[in-house]
C-alpha cells in the first residue's frame, strides 16, 4: 500500500502515462477513419493486417479507459467509505460533473453548431444528414446518451467518439450506490449477469434479424459496463490486500502482458471481436498493477508524462477535429513534394500522424490550463479522499 498512499493522498504511480498512451492509440486508430471521411487516400476498411490492427486500436484504447476508470473511481470510493463509514453521493456527482461536463458540453456544441459552418470539416456522408432530427440528437448528447444517436441515427461528424463518455456517465449513475454491497460475490455476479444478458439479447436479435431491434444491439455493444466492473473488482481486491500475487505477476511479466495484448489485436479471429474487450480487461488490470507497483518505470513519473496524463481527457475529446485540421491545413506544397518524391505517401502519412499528435497535445494543453482548471479548482472542495500529487 505504500506505493498507493503518499502524504495522506491516494496516488497511483504511472497512471498518467497509461492515460496518455490509451488516448494516443485511439488517435492513431482514428487517423485513417478521418482520412476516409475526408475522401483522402486511406487503408481503413481494407483486409490487410495493418488496417485491421489500426481499426482495433481505437476500441482497445476505449476498453482500457473503461477498466482504468472503474479501477480508480472504485478505489477512491472504497477509501472514502473506510474513512468516513459512508459515501457522499452528492459530492461524487459534483466531482464527476466538474471534471467531465465542461469540455464535453463545449465540444458537443462545437460539433453541432460551429464545425458544420466550416467547409473543411465537411464529411461526405455524415454532414448532409446532420440536420435530420437535430434537436433529438442534441438532446441525446446533452443527456449523456450519445450512443443512442449512433443506434438510431447517423453519427455526428467528428463527435461520434463521445459515446464512450456517455457510457461512463451512465455507469456511474448507479455505481456509488452499489459500493455498500461490494464483495467478491457481488462483483462476480454483476459481471456474469451483464455478460449473460447481453449475450442472450444479441443472440435473440441475430436470430430474428429484425431492423427494429438493431438499435438494441448497437446500445448493448457500446455499453461495456463489465469492463468497468472488472476494474472495480481489482480495486476492491487491492484495497483489501488480496492482490499480492497478481500485483507481482503484473510487475514481473509486464512486458509479456503488453505483448499479449497487441498479439490478440493482430491474430484474434474477426468472429471474436465482440468479446475481445472481455479478454482484454483482465490483461489491462495486470498492466495497471504492473505500472503502479513497478520500481523500474521511473520514466512514467517524469513531469512530461504527468502533464500528458493531465491533458489526456482533452486530448481524447478534441483529437478527431484536430486530425481534420492537420489533413486539411497541411500546405499544398508539402503534399506536392511528398507525392512526387521517393517514399512520398509514407512521408505524408508520417506527417499526418506526427502533426496530429503534436497539435492535439497543444490544444489539449491550452484547454486544460485555460478552461478545465477553472472547474477543477472547485472539484477538490468536494473530494473527501484527495487524489493525485
Amino acid at each position: 500500500m505504500k506505493s498507493v498512499i503518499e502524504n495522506n493522498k491516494v496516488y497511483f504511480k504511472g497512471i498518467n502515462a497509461l492515460r496518455f498512451f490509451a488516448a494516443l492509440i485511439v488517435l492513431v486508430s482514428h487517423v485513417e477513419l478521418v482520412k476516409e471521411g475526408l475522401k483522402v487516400n486511406h487503408i481503413y476498411g481494407n483486409s490487410s493486417i495493418l488496417a485491421n490492427f489500426l481499426e482495433m486500436l481505437g476500441p482497445t484504447g476505449v476498453t482500457f479507459f473503461f477498466v482504468l476508470s472503474g479501477f480508480l473511481i472504485t478505489y477512491l470510493l472504497l477509501c472514502e467509505q473506510t474513512g468516513t463509514q459512508k459515501i457522499n453521493i452528492r459530492n461524487f456527482y459534483l466531482r464527476r460533473m466538474l471534471r467531465i461536463w465542461p469540455i464535453y458540453i463545449l465540444f458537443t456544441l462545437m460539433a453541432f453548431f460551429l464545425l458544420p459552418k466550416i467547409d473543411f470539416f465537411y464529411h461526405y456522408y455524415l454532414s448532409p444528414q446532420l440536420a435530420n432530427h437535430l434537436g433529438v440528437k442534441l438532446t441525446m448528447y446533452l443527456c449523456f446518451i450519445p450512443g443512442f444517436v449512433l443506434a438510431f441515427y447517423k453519427s455526428i461528424p467528428w463527435a461520434g467518439h463521445l459515446w464512450s463518455i456517455g457510457v461512463e456517465e451512465q455507469f456511474y449513475l448507479a455505481w456509488p450506490w452499489l459500493t455498500k454491497r461490494f464483495s467478491n460475490r457481488f462483483f462476480l455476479s454483476a459481471i456474469v449477469l451483464i455478460i449473460t444478458l447481453k449475450a442472450a439479447a444479441v443472440f435473440y436479435i441475430s436470430l430474428n434479424q429484425t431492423s427494429s431491434d438493431w438499435w438494441l444491439k448497437q446500445v448493448l455493444a457500446q455499453s461495456k459496463f463489465e469492463c468497468m466492473i472488472i476494474g472495480g473488482w481489482a480495486a476492491f481486491l487491492l484495497k483489501n490486500n488480496r492482490l499480492d500475487r497478481i500485483c507481482n505477476w503484473g510487475v514481473k511479466y509486464l512486458l509479456f502482458w503488453v505483448t499479449l495484448i497487441f498479439a490478440l489485436l493482430i491474430f484474434i479471429p474477426t468472429a471474436l471481436n465482440d468479446v475481445l474487450h472481455i479478454l482484454l480487461s483482465p490483461l489491462f488490470v495486470l498492466v495497471i498493477l504492473g505500472f503502479i507497483f513497478s520500481k523500474k518505470l521511473k520514466w512514467a513519473e517524469h513531469p512530461i508524462f504527468i502533464f500528458l496524463g493531465n491533458i489526456s481527457y482533452g486530448f481524447y475529446i478534441y483529437h478527431m477535429a484536430v486530425i481534420v485540421l492537420v489533413i486539411k491545413l497541411m500546405p499544398n506544397a508539402i503534399n506536392y513534394w511528398c507525392a512526387n518524391n521517393f517514399g512520398g505517401n509514407l512521408v505524408i502519412n508520417v506527417l499526418y500522424y506526427t502533426l496530429s499528435v503534436i497539435l492535439t497535445i497543444f490544444i489539449g494543453g491550452l484547454s486544460y490550463y485555460f478552461f478545465e482548471k477553472r472547474f477543477l479548482k472547485y472539484k477538490g472542495k468536494f473530494a473527501i479522499v484527495k487524489s493525485g500529487k
